[in-house]
């Protein structure tokens, strides 16, 4: 039950985390093997201020392939994952580093946790289900990783995944509005049709899975956000408690009805609550660890709202009497990924070159109030 203080404290303690993809070219899935193009335009913006602070921490070729983290920060300014000021292994020297320095997306299967790319048939026409071979998808280059901080000086603070986060595609104004079937709608990144049939190529975003994971210790790292602990926490799956984190399919509804030609194909977004299918509904991934089944796993898909609307209540930290004590801070983490599920149905080519917009709206208060 909700008590009092926190229904007090959680008055204006919000922060909006928006990640805006405004060109994501990526590979046109497992169906050729032509290349990617770019990625550009993201960045993340607070909000409001209040009983938390947050900062971002990440690590690719820009930084040396040492551990980045911005400054914790509650105040509403605008943090663009281009041009981070952060420092590197804790030290107090602060420059600019772009998260997306060595970015390349490309299609990958996985549980949120681990993520790889397996052996695939002539031309990427599918997954080579009588090969073991398997690489590890590698943080960003071929997906987005980063880590969240949270500190405040109270305990009992949970930040939950709030009412009002949502994934749309660009092609859309408004979470919503229909553009992806309609090129009649307004759009301001523009329709961007696909060859094969009349959608937008931006309904990718059907196959676009975010893995929010918290971490776990054995004992206290002597630097929670810096320095060797802190880096050997994103580079080593094995700290991450995936039973206790979720996996959110932000646009179940979108479906791509294919055929065997090069043109025809339709598409169709489901009424909620009406049932999805399968394959949208859920996320499934290509399990070479259980020899090379492909596996279903519990979801955040109960809790998604159409359109990529995502409800409150889902937990995502808790700085409590676990957490981390440094100085006059308690302190906690978790792991966000995002990346295109390769054996999604809208992981396909006709979708090469999708665009869409992912917003996290953290709340102290499950309810918003």
């Amino acid at each position: 039950m909700k008590t009092n203080r926190h229904s007090l404290l959680a008055k204006g303690i919000m922060v909006l985390l928006s990640l805006l993809i405004l060109i994501f070219a990526f590979t046109y899935s497992w169906f050729t093997n032509r290349a990617v193009v770019t990625a550009d335009g993201i960045s993340l913006t607070a909000e409001t201020s209040g009983d938390f602070e947050y900062a971002i921490g990440f690590y690719n070729n820009g930084t040396g392939g040492s551990y980045a983290v911005t400054q914790f920060t509650s105040d509403a300014t605008a943090l663009n994952l281009k041009a981070l000021t952060a420092s590197v292994d804790g030290g107090t020297t602060y420059n600019t580093y772009d998260l997306l320095h060595d970015y390349q997306p490309i299609d990958i299967t996985g549980d949120g946790v681990t993520l790889i790319r397996p052996s695939m048939l002539h031309s990427n026409t599918d997954i080579n289900k009588s090969s073991d071979d398997y690489s590890f998808a590698v943080p960003n280059q071929q997906y987005i990783n980063f880590d969240l901080y949270f500190r405040s000086e109270l305990q009992g603070i949970p930040i939950y995944l709030a009412d009002g986060s949502f994934a749309k595609a660009a092609c859309e104004n408004t979470v919503g509005s229909g553009a992806l079937t309609d090129s009649t709608k307004a759009s301001t990144y523009g329709y961007n049709k696909s060859d094969y049939g009349n959608f937008s190529k931006d309904a990718i975003v059907g196959a676009t899975r975010i893995a929010i994971t918290p971490y776990h210790y054995a004992s206290q790292p002597t630097n929670l956000y810096g320095g060797a602990d802190a880096y050997q926490a994103i580079t080593d799956s094995s700290l991450l408690d995936g039973a206790h984190g979720f996996i959110w399919l932000p646009r179940p509804d979108i479906h791509v009805n294919s055929t065997d030609t090069l043109t025809g194909w339709t598409l169709s977004t489901a009424t909620y609550p009406a049932a999805y299918s399968a394959d949208d509904a859920q996320h499934t991934y290509y399990d070479i660890f259980e020899q090379g089944s492909q596996k279903q796993i519990a979801t955040y898909s109960n809790t998604i709202t159409p359109a990529g609307l995502a409800q409150a209540n889902q937990l995502m930290a808790n700085i409590d009497s676990n957490s981390f004590k440094y100085g006059d801070y308690y302190y906690t983490k978790v792991n966000v990924r995002i990346w295109v599920e390769g054996t999604d149905t809208e992981a396909r080519r006709a979708f090469s070159g999708g665009r869409f917009e992912v917003n996290f709206k953290l709340s102290t208060n499950s309810s918003n109030d």
